[in-house]
């Protein structure tokens, strides 16, 4: 059996898809999870007294700024693409 695929997809921080730090796009991209969700859930960890915005700093200081290299990719996100650029009408 191959060693396991999930320890070479990084937790970073998204280079180009950040609205603020590229915090929730990293989380959305390392999980899989459309990043609208993530952005939609830290704006409500934000607004609740959840420590959502402390938690959200400390990850924008902590995690690294990924790279573009598509291997650092989730597999979900890049079989998303492969169905978005073989189903273009042309």
């Amino acid at each position: 059996m191959p060693s396991d695929t999930r320890t070479k997809y990084r937790l970073q921080r998204h280079p180009t898809r950040h609205m603020l730090g590229g915090v929730c796009a990293g989380i959305a991209e390392y999980t899989g999870a459309n990043c609208l969700f993530i952005r939609l859930l830290a704006l409500v960890l934000f607004i609740l007294p959840t420590g959502g915005l402390l938690l959200y700093v400390a990850l924008w200081l902590v995690l690294p700024v990924g790279t573009q290299e598509v291997p650092d990719l989730h597999p979900s996100i890049l079989s998303r693409l492969r169905q978005g650029f073989g189903s273009g009408s042309g």
